[in-house]
C-alpha cells in the first residue's frame, strides 16, 4: 500500500486506528519462507504473509490494549491465532479455501500449477481440519462452504454471514473521467485478476470467440477490461482485438463500474458464494451476464435478475439482446438491485455481524469457565 492509498484509507475510515502498514513479503526470503511453509505442512501462501514486523506490532498491541475479540481476515492470517489466543476470535476466510483450491485444481489440465494447487489444496484441508477448532467462531458466506468444514471436524463451530454492500452514491456518468469514456452505443465492462486462471482464460474466451460476433452485428459497442499482471499472449490478444481497451487501476470503481452498460462475470469455477464483482453491479442497477459460477450464493432468478449463460453460444445471445435493448437493460438492472438490498445491504447483513463478535466473546468466556 503506498502513501496516497494509505492516507485515502485513513481518510475514508477516520475511526478505525491504524497500526501500521506492512509490505507483503517477496523476493528471496519468501521463496525460501513458502519452502519452508510446505517443510512444515503448512499452506505456502502463509510465506507472504509471514512477517516479524508484522507479528511483533501485534502482540506489542495486544500487550498495550485491551481487546474484546480479534477477527482474523482471510486464511493468511489465521496462522497468526497462537498469539491471541487469549482474547475472542473469529475467522473470516469467507471461503472454504481448501475446496476452492481443489475445484481451481480440477479445472486445470495436468502440469506444475496444477500439481502446485492440489498441494496447497491438501496443506490448507489439513491446516482447516487441526487448526480452525481453535477460533471461537469461524465465518463463511455460503451453507456448502460451512458443510464442507463441518464435515472435516464437528469442532469447528462456523458462522454463515453473507457478503455485504453498501449504499451507492447517484452517480453522475458525465462526470467520469474522459481517460475511461468511450464513443458508441454500449459499454461492457469485465473486472478480475488475471492471477486466477478460471477468469483471465474466460476473459479470454469471450475476447477470442464472443467478441467478433458481437462487433461484427455492434461495430460502436466496446469492451473495456479492468485487471493487472496480465501475461504477455492476453495483452497482445487484447490489443489486436477491435474496441478492446485494457484499464489497469482507475481511482473510483464504483465510479468507472456506473458509467458502463453491461457487466460480464465470466468465472468458469471458483468459490461457492456471491462474487463481490456481481453484488456491486447489480447494486449499480447495472445488468449482468455470468456464468453460474459468477451468480453463485445468490437466489438468483434467471432473465429477472440478470442474464446466464453455460456456453459461449448463449453468453453471445445474452450480450446480443442487452446491446440491443435499452429497456431491458434497465428492467434487469432494477430487478437486480431490488434483489441485493433485500439480501447484501449493511441494513440487512450488519446486525448479523454484531452478533456473530457477541456470540464469540460469549462462546470464549464459556470455554475459560470449561476449562477451569
Amino acid at each position: 500500500m503506498n502513501q496516497e492509498v494509505e492516507a485515502a484509507f485513513r481518510l475514508e475510515l477516520p475511526n478505525v486506528n491504524i497500526i501500521g502498514v506492512i509490505p507483503l513479503s517477496t523476493g528471496f526470503f519468501s521463496s525460501l519462507s513458502k519452502f519452508l511453509k510446505i517443510l512444515f505442512l503448512m499452506p505456502p501462501s502463509f510465506s507472504a504473509y509471514s512477517n516479524t514486523i508484522f507479528k511483533n506490532s501485534l502482540q506489542n498491541s495486544l500487550h498495550n490494549t485491551s481487546y474484546d475479540v480479534i477477527h482474523y481476515d482471510i486464511v493468511n492470517m489465521a496462522q497468526y491465532r497462537s498469539i491471541g489466543k487469549h482474547v475472542a476470535s473469529i475467522h473470516s476466510p469467507n471461503d472454504a479455501t481448501s475446496l476452492v483450491y481443489f475445484d481451481v485444481a480440477k479445472d486445470l489440465k495436468w502440469g506444475l500449477r496444477k500439481v502446485q494447487m492440489l498441494l496447497s489444496a491438501v496443506l490448507l484441508k489439513r491446516f482447516e481440519r487441526i487448526k480452525y477448532p481453535s477460533f471461537d467462531k469461524i465465518h463463511v458466506v455460503s451453507l456448502q462452504d460451512a458443510k464442507y468444514l463441518r464435515n472435516l471436524s464437528p469442532e469447528i463451530d462456523v458462522e454463515i454471514i453473507p457478503i455485504c454492500t453498501t449504499e451507492i452514491r447517484d452517480f453522475k456518468v458525465s462526470a467520469v473521467s474522459s481517460e475511461h469514456t468511450f464513443e458508441g452505443n454500449c459499454k461492457i465492462v469485465c473486472t478480475g485478476s488475471f492471477e486466477n486462471h478460471a477468469i483471465a482464460e474466460a476473459i479470454c474466451d469471450f475476447v477470442k470467440i464472443v467478441w467478433p460476433r458481437l462487433i461484427a452485428d455492434n461495430p460502436t459497442t466496446n469492451f473495456i477490461i479492468l485487471g493487472k499482471n496480465i501475461p504477455d499472449h492476453m495483452m497482445r490478444l487484447f490489443d489486436s482485438s477491435g474496441n478492446v481497451k485494457v484499464l489497469t487501476w482507475v481511482d473510483d470503481y464504483s465510479q468507472f463500474l456506473a458509467s458502463s452498460d453491461i457487466v460480464l462475470v465470466p468465472d468458469r469455477v471458483g468459490p461457492l458464494g456471491a462474487k463481490t464483482r456481481a453484488v456491486e453491479a447489480m447494486n449499480l442497477r447495472l445488468p449482468v451476464v455470468g456464468t453460474l459460477t459468477g451468480f453463485a450464493g445468490m437466489p438468483f432468478v434467471d432473465k429477472q435478475h440478470g442474464l446466464l449463460y453455460k456456453t459461449l453460444d448463449e453468453c453471445f445471445e445474452a450480450m446480443s439482446v442487452l446491446i440491443n435493448d435499452r429497456n431491458l437493460r434497465q428492467a434487469i438492472g432494477a430487478n437486480g438491485h431490488k434483489m441485493i438490498v433485500e439480501n447484501f445491504s449493511a441494513e440487512i447483513i450488519g446486525p448479523r455481524y454484531q452478533k456473530l463478535y457477541l456470540d464469540a466473546i460469549d462462546e470464549h468466556k464459556s470455554n475459560l469457565l470449561r476449562a477451569v
